[in-house]
C-alpha cells in the first residue's frame, strides 16, 4: 500500500497535536481547576521550590516573605543598572559606534560597525533615548537600539 505525502503529513500533524493536547491536560491539576468538595492539600510555591525536609513548616511564611523581598530587590537592581543612551538626530552608524565606545558600552567600534554593516542595519537606527544594561554583548546592544 502506498501513502501520499499529504496523508502522511496529516497523520503526523494529528499525532503531534494530540500529544500537545494530552500534555496540556496532564499539566492541569485539581487545584488549578478549583474543584469543590474534594479535600486536597494546598501547596505553596515554597513547597515546590524547597524540599520539605530542609524547611520546617513553621518557617514557610517567613521564607515566602524573603523570596518576595529578593524578587523585588532583583527587579530594583536591574532597573537601577539600566542606563540611558541617546542617539542624536541624524547620527550615522559610525557616530553611534563612537558614542557607544566613548560611553563604555562596547569595547571596539569596528566590531560594532562590522556587525551592523553585515546585517545591512546602518540606516535602521532611530534617534531617541534607549535604556541599556551594562555588560550587554554587541549583538544585544544592536537589538536594543533597533527596538
Amino acid at each position: 500500500m502506498k501513502f501520499s505525502r499529504q496523508y502522511l503529513f496529516g497523520v503526523g500533524s494529528g499525532l503531534i497535536l494530540s500529544a500537545l493536547i494530552s500534555l496540556l491536560f496532564m499539566m492541569t491539576t485539581p487545584e488549578s481547576l478549583g474543584t469543590v468538595g474534594v479535600d486536597t492539600p494546598q501547596k505553596s510555591s515554597a513547597d515546590t521550590i524547597v524540599p520539605e525536609e530542609k524547611v520546617p513548616p513553621e518557617n514557610s511564611s517567613s521564607d515566602e516573605t524573603q523570596t518576595q523581598a529578593q524578587t523585588q530587590t532583583q527587579a530594583q537592581v536591574q532597573a537601577q543598572a539600566q542606563k540611558s543612551f541617546e542617539i542624536p538626530r541624524g547620527a550615522s552608524a559610525e557616530k553611534i559606534a563612537q558614542l557607544l565606545q566613548d560611553g563604555g558600552w562596547i569595547p571596539n567600534k569596528e566590531e560594532f560597525l562590522t556587525k551592523v554593516k553585515a546585517q545591512n542595519l546602518e540606516k535602521r537606527f532611530k534617534a531617541g533615548t534607549y535604556k541599556l544594561t551594562p555588560g550587554l554583548s554587541t549583538d544585544n546592544i544592536i537589538q536594543q537600539l533597533l527596538q
